[in-house]
C-alpha cells in the first residue's frame, strides 16, 4: 500500500536535512573564480556588460559618457540526480530517525550533487573558453578578434617554464586597455591547472625555490588543481580581486529536494535533487590560458 502522507513528509524532512548537511560540508573550488548569480527569468540578459566609463578630471560641464550595451544571454538548463531505495531500508527500528543506509545515500547524493553541479559545468565552460563566444561575438580565450589577447602559447611545462609564462601572464593583464585605449591595471592573483603541473606550482608558490633562489611570487599567487581538465599541460591565469569574476553561473534558487512513493509498484522510494542554472562568461580581460603543445 502507499505511504500515508505523515509518513511521507517526515521521510522528506529527514531527507532534506541530510541532503543539505552534506551539501553544504562538501568543498569546492569554482566560487574562487565564478560569480554566482541568482534569476529567476529562464533566460538572463547581461546587456550590461561591456567597456565602463572611467573617471576624469572635471573641467567645465560634466562629459556623459555612453555604457555600451551587448546582447549577451545565459539560458539556464535544468540538472538532475536521482536514486531509488527500498522502503525496508528507509527507517531504523523506531521510525524516528533514518537508517544508517538510508542516511548513508542521501549525504552521497548530496556529495555528489555538489562536486558536479555546477562544477562540471563551469570547468568545461572554462576549457571551451576559446570556442564559445564571449559578450562581444568574440570567443571568450582569443588570439584574434579584439585588441586584448588573452590566449596565449606557454613556452613549457618546467618550473622555469611556469615561471617565466605567469610573468607574461601579469604583465599582459596589466596592459589590457578598454574600448578608449585607457590601462586597466588588472592583476591575476589565480593559477587553475591540471593535476599533472601540481608539483611545479607547489614549487612555484613556496617562498624558495628548489635551487634555493627566492621566489618573487610568493604569497602573490594562488592556485587551484581541477582533475577535470583534460589537458594535462594546459592551464589559465585569472584575477579574482575585481568586482566580477571571469565565469558567471547563472541559477534559480538552490537545489530542490524530493521524495516519491512508488512502494505500490516496486516497495521504494524515489529520492531526487534538481536544480536550473547555467554558466556564461563576463570580462575577458579577468582571464589568460596558457597553452602547450
Amino acid at each position: 500500500m502507499p505511504l500515508d502522507i505523515t509518513e511521507l513528509n517526515r521521510i522528506e524532512k529527514f531527507v532534506r536535512d541530510d541532503f543539505g548537511k552534506a551539501f553544504k560540508q562538501s568543498p569546492v573550488s569554482y566560487n574562487l573564480f565564478t560569480s554566482e548569480i541568482n534569476d529567476t527569468e529562464a533566460i538572463t540578459p547581461f546587456e550590461w556588460i561591456g567597456a565602463l566609463p572611467r573617471v576624469r578630471e572635471w573641467i567645465g560641464a560634466r562629459h556623459i559618457e555612453d555604457i555600451k550595451n551587448y546582447d549577451y544571454t545565459v539560458k539556464k538548463k535544468d540538472w538532475e540526480l536521482t536514486i531509488k531505495i527500498p522502503y525496508r531500508k528507509v527507517w531504523e527500528n523506531s521510525k524516528t530517525a533514518l537508517a544508517g543506509f538510508m542516511k548513508q545515500k542521501v549525504s552521497q547524493l548530496g556529495t555528489q550533487f555538489r562536486k558536479d553541479y555546477p562544477s562540471d559545468i563551469i570547468i568545461q565552460a572554462l576549457e571551451n573558453g576559446d570556442t564559445n563566444l564571449a559578450y562581444d561575438g568574440v570567443p571568450f580565450f582569443a588570439d584574434d578578434g579584439r585588441e586584448n589577447v588573452n590566449l596565449i602559447s606557454g613556452s613549457g611545462v618546467t618550473v622555469a617554464n611556469i615561471l617565466s609564462d605567469i610573468e607574461k601572464c601579469r604583465f599582459t593583464m596589466k596592459k589590457f586597455k578598454d574600448d578608449k585605449g585607457r590601462i586597466l591595471n588588472i592583476t591575476g592573483d589565480l593559477a587553475i591547472i591540471p593535476p599533472e603541473l601540481e608539483v611545479k606550482f607547489m614549487e612555484i608558490t613556496r617562498a624558495k625555490l628548489r635551487d634555493g633562489g627566492d621566489n618573487v611570487h610568493y604569497g602573490a599567487l594562488e592556485y587551484v588543481v581541477d582533475a577535470r581538465l583534460s589537458d594535462p599541460s594546459d592551464w589559465y591565469f585569472v584575477a579574482t580581486n575585481e568586482f566580477i569574476k571571469p565565469l558567471l553561473f547563472v541559477s534559480i534558487g538552490g537545489v530542490n529536494v524530493g521524495v516519491k512513493d512508488t512502494t505500490f509498484e516496486d516497495r521504494c522510494l524515489t529520492v531526487g535533487a534538481d536544480a536550473c542554472g547555467n554558466v556564461g562568461y563576463s570580462f575577458p580581460e579577468l582571464a589568460v590560458k596558457v597553452t602547450n603543445a
